[in-house]
Order: C-alpha cells, then structure tokens, then sequence
C-alpha cells in the first residue's frame, strides 16, 4: 500500500470591513447668498458629494463650497463593502441689494427725498455728512442747506445678510443773490438803463408804470418822472429763483432856463446877461460874434453893434 502523508495548509479569510454609515454635519447650514457652506461627513472611507441637481461638488471628506440657492447636499460614504448616502439641507438666503437714488435739482431749503430701492425687503440704515443717520427706507432730508450736501450710503439687512455700503450723492444748489443796478443818474427824456447781475438763467424784473422785462438789462426809453420808482429784480439759476431785490431809479427832471431882457444899451456901454439861477445848475451862453461864456450872467465889457 502506499504510504499516506500529512500536510498543513493555512486560509485566510477575508475581512470585508465595516459597513458604511454616513453621517452629515455642518457648523452652519444657513449662510447667505455668495457664502460658502461648509460640510463634514463621518462614517466611510471615501465620499462623493453631489447637489440637488446630481452636479459632483467634492470627493473629500468636507465640502467647502459656495452655494447659490436652498437645496439638500448629498454625501455617499463608500467602504471597500458597502456604500451609504446621507444628506443635509443648506438653506441660503438673499441679501437686499440697495440702488440708492437721490431727487436732484436741489436747492437751499428745499425737501430731498432719499430712495434705497432695495432688490428684495430688508432693513436699511443710512449715514452721511455732518453725522446723518438713519434708519428709515426712503428717508427726507429736510430744509437742507449748502452743508447737506455730500455722499450718503445705505446699507440694508434681512435674515442676517447684510449688503456692503452703497453710495449715492446729495448735490446742493446755492440761492443765487439778485444784485439790481441802475447806469445812474438819468435825466428827463434820457434812457433809464436797468442791469441785472450776468449769468443768470432767467430775470424777472417789475416796476413802476406796470413796467415788467424779461431780460437781463432792459432800457426805459425816453424815461419820465413816471418810470421814477423802485425796480424789483427775482433771478433764477440752476433751477433756484432768488428773493426779490431792489433799487430806486430817479429821473432828474430837464431844468428850465429862463434869459432876463436886455434893454437897449449904447454902443461903448458893457452888456449885462442875466438867467435865473438853478440850483446845482450850470450854464452854457453862446451868441454874436462867437460869444461863449459859462457864467450865470456874464457881462460885455464895452459891447458894440458886433455884440448885437
């Protein structure tokens, strides 16, 4: 017979490991549009990450992705003998973008109006110049004057998102000062010259006589004692009418000159000219033989017939 022999023979059983379990955390699942969700996963050797629309985010153990809208976020944990899917939903919400506006052609004292126009509501904060807060959506600036004027920026908020700060610019007009003025003294029959300060936009000038213009000098023909009076000038510039202004125009009447007869006189004999006297007037004599003389009442020493 033959002979019988033994041998040893070792088996190794395979370990198939342990089953998968996923497990999803997150320190935060709400953040606001543009933020990154951060995620962690537990429970498997590998991991893929998908979003609600099968898109692959990450193969790693955290997802630090930004997120653009509400959605579940899925995790499949993976060990060398089985597989296991968890999920976590990641909620994002909008932040309010303000498009600030500001009512333009503002002058001094006037109401502006501030408008945050926010893309969806919110919460709105405002500061600008000389201190300015405050809270209200659209809100007024009241009687404003010069220091007004400047950059304000609305910020706005809503379920903890907050926008950056947005600027819009508040631009004051100043008043415009109406300054009347007369071309001076104007006697009867002259032309009365009224002017208005250059630059304007638009002059409104009114006086006596039902006197009204329109344009920036107007002249008074042949002016009398009825166009003597006060002139009123309002101006307008950039949209901003000043207050009324103004000044008196005076017509001097035309003095009335009045030469005292001149008796008869023998040839040698000096001639005396006589006028009435005018206060604050001045005199211009012309006559024979070319006579001239600036005196009141001049007198021809030794006057002849060439005097005559």
């Amino acid at each position: 017979m033959p002979c019988a022999t033994a041998s040893n023979f070792t088996f190794t059983v395979p370990n198939n490991g342990v089953p998968a379990a996923t497990d999803v955390s997150s320190p935060d699942n709400v953040i606001c549009l543009g933020e990154t969700v951060t995620l962690n996963a537990v429970g498997a050797e590998s991991f893929i990450w998908t979003d609600s629309f099968g898109q692959q985010l990450s193969t790693t153990s955290s997802l630090n992705n930004a997120i653009s809208e509400s959605q579940y976020i899925y995790a499949l944990g993976s060990t060398i003998c089985s597989s296991d899917l968890d999920s976590i939903f990641v909620q994002v919400n909008p932040t309010p973008i303000p498009s600030p506006t500001a009512s333009e052609s503002n002058c001094v004292g006037d109401d502006v109006q501030l408008n945050a126009n926010l893309s969806i509501p919110g919460v709105t904060t405002w500061i600008g110049p000389n201190n300015y807060f405050s809270n209200a959506l659209n809100p007024v600036l009241s009687n404003v004057n010069i220091n007004t004027g400047g950059v304000y920026y609305v910020t706005a908020s809503a379920d903890g998102c907050f926008s950056s700060l947005v600027p819009v610019t508040v631009t004051i007009t100043p008043t415009p000062i109406a300054n009347p003025q007369t071309a001076g003294v104007v006697c009867e029959g002259q032309s009365l010259l009224l002017i208005g300060n250059p630059g304007m936009d638009n002059y409104e000038w009114s006086g006596p006589n039902g006197f009204v213009s329109e344009v920036e000098t107007p002249e008074i023909l042949n002016a009398s004692v009825l166009n003597e009076g006060t002139y009123s000038l309002i101006v307008t510039d950039n949209g901003c009418v000043s207050a009324a202004s103004s000044i008196n125009a005076q017509i001097t009447p035309n003095p009335i000159v009045q030469a005292a007869p001149i008796s008869a006189i023998c040839d040698g004999e000096d001639l005396q000219l006589l006028a009435n006297s005018i206060s604050s007037a001045s005199y211009q004599w012309t006559g024979p033989n070319g006579f001239s003389s600036i005196d009141q009442n001049p007198l021809i020493t030794g006057a002849s017939l060439n005097d005559a």
